[in-house]
């Protein structure tokens, strides 16, 4: 997927005009040295069991961004917090924020939604940040939040209108301003256009 996504096109063998072999084997070296992926043991990772693999590949590999997808994978100790998410959320992003900025890295966390809301005539309601599972607390806590909907999906699934919204940029003199873009995606090109 990522090499495809690298080469803006599909690669499977029903594609006639797909990249020769010659600009796949070149795109896929490349995403095999930039990227690394964490295949935990147990089917439900800890997070402190995640941010010792991640240290290994800061160190071993120099990467400079982790991304959790997505965090209900993660073995989420809430019984630890009182049974309370936004207790456990709350130690979990103040740690997850603190390795990032200790190791000098970016960190992304990919996390769901509640169950999708939709109105009477069967549109979903537009997600904000207090949409995600665990609530204010990663309003909170996150520096930034963006999120991403397929509002058409659930009255046309063919649909590939995408929005993106960025809800809360906390340094916004260097990272940019809060705002909203929509986007098709192609397919055929593994591109939001």
């Amino acid at each position: 997927d990522l090499t495809e996504m690298l080469l803006g096109d599909d690669c499977t063998p029903r594609n006639v005009n797909k990249p020769s072999n010659e600009q796949f084997d070149e795109a896929l070296k490349f995403i095999h040295e930039h990227f690394f992926y964490v295949f935990p043991k147990d089917l439900a990772p800890t997070p402190d069991y995640i941010q010792s693999r991640f240290l290994e590949l800061i160190i071993k590999n120099k990467v400079d961004g982790c991304v959790i997808d997505p965090f209900n994978q993660l073995e989420n100790d809430y019984k630890g917090a009182g049974g309370r998410d936004d207790k456990y959320l709350e130690t979990f992003l103040a740690s997850n924020s603190r390795f990032a900025m200790l190791n000098n890295i970016y960190s992304i966390i990919i996390a769901h939604p509640i169950k999708p809301q939709t109105t009477k005539d069967g549109k979903l309601v537009k997600l904000t940040a207090y949409s995600v599972a665990g609530g204010a607390m990663w309003s909170n806590k996150m520096d930034n939040i963006m999120l991403y909907q397929r509002p058409n999906w659930t009255t046309d699934r063919t649909d590939r209108t995408s929005e993106v919204d960025f809800q809360k940029i906390k340094r916004q003199k260097i990272v940019g301003l809060p705002g909203e873009i929509t986007f098709e995606f192609n397919r055929g090109q593994r591109r939001f256009k």
